[in-house]
């Protein structure tokens, strides 16, 4: 069922990973430097300790945001087919109501 993985094929799982990474990086930064500038809260006399700790926390919420709005848009992807399913229901049982209407009149 599973063929071999080429080293191409793994190269560009490779780059999709440093991508993800890179934006998670940059989407948690921005979130937490939100959320500083939120509750007034500017942190100073930081250390290469507490830069790695922000870099680490960093790329959590960032791989958290992308996690959870991937999670949101698949759920929406699969409700999207059956809202339109609902959706041409609801019209054929107008189309059906208003016919009854104008055969009564």
């Amino acid at each position: 069922m599973l063929g071999t993985i080429s080293k191409d094929d793994l190269e560009k799982i490779n780059e999709l990973f440093k991508m993800i990474f890179r934006i998670s990086l940059i989407i948690g930064g921005l979130v937490m430097m939100s959320y500083y500038y939120t509750i007034g809260f500017f942190p100073y006399d930081l250390s290469i300790g507490d830069g790695l700790l922000f870099i680490g926390v960093a790329i959590t919420f960032g791989f958290i945001d992308i996690l959870i709005t991937t999670l949101f848009s698949c759920v929406g992807f699969k409700l999207r087919g059956l809202l339109l399913v609902a959706k041409k229901y609801i019209q054929n049982s107008e189309k059906k109501t208003n016919q009854k209407t104008t055969s009564l009149l």
